[in-house]
């Protein structure tokens, strides 16, 4: 019998608080990855044939997201789930649920997070493995690392130390998790602990394990900081260019301009003469005075925010 797929959420709803105050004026999920809307790229990730629906959850700016979504070129189902308060991950996944049906399972997506997963290969490892009450997708990285794991079993959220993985924000959640859940605010961590509380099986899935390129390492990047959201774009940049610097061809640079490690150069920008970029994203239609000094920055129409290492 042909394995019967899922359904996908993209979290998309949060303020952001990270990246304040350029949160303020643009929703998180609709920062450019070079030049896309993080958001768009999940997605074109998550648009497969055995993902039958996509939902997004919006709440934060979402007439923002609404009108990148009237205006976007979608080749899949797509809704948009619109949050009259800040339902949180687990209330989202509920509500999605709810509006989606619970014959088929819910691989949840943060939408801040850059990755080369094959979601693919991740719906065929839960239904291969029984279908537990979730799958997460997990992987080494610090300082994330709080999981304890035996085998495939996760035994605590709470538990950082030397064998510690940390969880990247995708995961497939099943049906019969939620079908009794209120619809509330709640975390789905929370409701993952109470999984492990009521003995409900929660496994968890080795990244390196399900990559979209065999010939590929594990690229990963939570985008939701200064830092990561730079490191995340360098990381996308080398991956699908081969090189560090990605300049517009509809951005206008002045004479002199000097261009160092990672530079991403948006739509329609305007860059002075003698201006120095270093390890920074301009973004489009941003314009930079002459003899700038921009290191280790995101510089936009309407902030600039600057990531301390």
């Amino acid at each position: 019998m042909k394995w019967p797929g899922g359904h996908a959420l993209i979290l998309a709803a949060g303020r952001g608080t990270r990246l304040l105050p350029l949160t303020t004026f643009v929703p998180k999920p609709l920062f450019y990855i070079i030049s896309t809307p993080a958001l768009e790229l999940v997605v074109q990730k998550l648009s497969v044939p055995e993902i039958e629906t996509i939902a997004i959850n919006a709440f934060h700016l979402k007439g923002q997201i609404l009108d990148w979504f009237h205006g976007a070129r979608l080749k899949k189902d797509v809704r948009i789930l619109e949050e009259e308060m800040l339902l949180g991950t687990g209330g989202a996944v509920k509500n999605a649920f709810e509006h989606m049906g619970y014959d088929r399972p819910l691989l949840v997506y943060n939408a801040d997070i850059i990755s080369n997963l094959d979601p693919v290969k991740l719906l065929r490892k839960y239904f291969a493995l029984g279908q537990p009450a979730s799958l997460l997708c997990i992987h080494n990285r610090a300082p994330f690392n709080k999981l304890e794991i035996r085998g495939d079993d996760i035994l605590s959220f709470n538990a950082p130390g030397p064998d510690a993985l940390a969880y990247t924000g995708i995961s497939v959640v099943s049906p019969g998790l939620f079908r009794n859940v209120p619809l509330v605010p709640c975390s789905l961590v929370e409701i993952w602990k109470d999984a492990i509380r009521d003995k409900k099986p929660l496994k968890a899935l080795r990244a390196e394990t399900i990559l979209a390129g065999s010939s590929q390492g594990w690229i990963w990047e939570d985008i939701g900081t200064p830092c990561g959201y730079l490191q995340g774009n360098g990381k996308i940049l080398k991956n699908r260019h081969g090189r560090e610097t990605w300049v517009s061809p509809s951005a206008v640079t002045g004479h002199g301009l000097k261009l160092q490690g990672m530079v991403i150069i948006g739509e329609r920008a305007r860059i002075g003469p003698g201006a120095f970029i270093r390890d920074s994203i301009i973004w489009p239609d941003t314009e930079v005075e002459s003899n700038a000094y921009i290191e280790n920055s995101i510089v936009t129409p309407h902030a600039v925010l600057s990531c301390r290492m």
